[in-house]
């Protein structure tokens, strides 16, 4: 069964969130990116390729996942 992670980033101009669609052996099959101001309005959206994340968001996936057990 397949599932979702989500993981938000912020910086002081923008909030970013990470939606990680991942399988049963926790393998990332998707990512999809939402950009936001810091006024909440929503800047874009769209799926990215795994090999662009940066560490960062890597490392809160990471943390995310092992929290959700």
């Amino acid at each position: 069964m397949n599932r979702k992670i989500k993981v938000r980033i912020k910086s002081a101009s923008e909030e970013a969130e990470y939606t990680f669609f991942i399988d049963k052996n926790d393998i990332i099959l998707d990512v999809y990116y939402a950009g936001y101001t810091s006024q909440g309005q929503s800047g874009f959206a769209d799926f990215i390729p795994v090999e662009n994340i940066g560490e960062d968001v890597m490392k809160a996936f990471r943390v995310q996942l092992e929290s959700e057990g």
